[in-house]
Formats: structure tokens, sequence, C-alpha cells
């Protein structure tokens, strides 16, 4: 946390993760750190549950709950969401979107998001990649960028409810 960036010891996999963290956030942290953990080392628990443990899964869950309820965001459902989970799909899109808009070549990209998202494969990576509704144009444009020309438009072309008109 000293450079700004969150260290994760054991997550999915066993993998030790870093998630950098904004300005605000990391000054927040060590005025945290400076109230609360004057004596810890190095190792301990930044966030620990009252026995000084890591917190279990179920408890997150139940704290993100509560925190989501009195921001008045209603919760759909269980595996509807919103999950904790969905920061981390939020964040990969949102991060594609800002490159697309920055003209970054997202096959070259992907890999970078892939890694940085600790997947092992870039088919992990790939559900994160769902077209949302403020993007859906932009990809559009793109594809259609990409694909012009390659199936030629029709002269004379008849629109299918002439056709069915026709047919009666």
């Amino acid at each position: 946390m000293q450079n700004g960036v969150l260290q994760l010891e054991v997550t999915k996999h066993n993998k030790r993760r870093y998630v950098p963290m904004s300005s605000d956030i990391t000054e927040k942290c060590r005025e945290l750190a400076k109230l609360i953990h004057q004596n810890s080392a190095d190792d301990d628990y930044f966030f620990p549950n009252a026995r000084n443990n890591a917190h279990h899964p179920s408890s997150v869950y139940n704290m993100f709950r509560k925190l989501i309820h009195k921001a008045g965001i209603s919760h759909r459902g269980k595996g509807i969401g919103p999950r904790l989970h969905d920061f981390r799909h939020s964040f990969s899109v949102h991060c594609l979107q800002k490159w697309d808009r920055a003209g970054v070549d997202l096959n070259v990209a992907l890999p970078y998001l892939s890694a940085y998202l600790g997947h092992k494969k870039l088919s992990g990576t790939q559900k994160y990649l769902r077209l949302t509704t403020e993007a859906h144009n932009d990809v559009i444009n793109l594809l259609e960028s990409y694909t012009n020309g390659i199936i030629p438009k029709l002269e004379n072309s008849i629109h299918l409810e002439e056709y069915v008109n026709e047919e009666k």
C-alpha cells in the first residue's frame, strides 16, 4: 500500500495480486494505518476480523449487501446482483471502452487486461467483454469500418415486407 498499490496475498488459484488504488483511497488507507496499525507487522491483515484473521467470504458478502442497501441500491436476488464481483466486470468493460475511445488496438491491449486480471488464458477475459448499451454504437461503427464492402449491397433489392405482400 505504500506506493498506492494494494497487495492481496492469497486470492483465487492461490495467486498474489496487486491492485492500484487512486490517490484519494491511498491517502485514506494511510490515515487508517496511522490510527490502528501503529504496532502491526507488515504481514498483518489491513482489515482484520475481530480475531485478527482474514474475513470469511460470507462476512464480506454480508458487509457488501449492507453497504449497497445504505447506498440505496436494490439487490435483485442471489446470483443476479449487484455482486461484489460485478466491480471486476465493470472495471474490465470501462477499461476496454476507454482504450477503444483512445484508439488503442484492442487485439493488442486485451492480453494486458487478461494478465492484469490474473487469467491463465485470454478466453477467461472474454466473459467480461459483453456489449453495453453505451458501447454498442461504438462497436457497431468499428465493425462496420472493418467489414465495409465485404457483403455488397444489392441494387434493386426488395424488402421482406414487399416480398411477403407480393406472395399474398
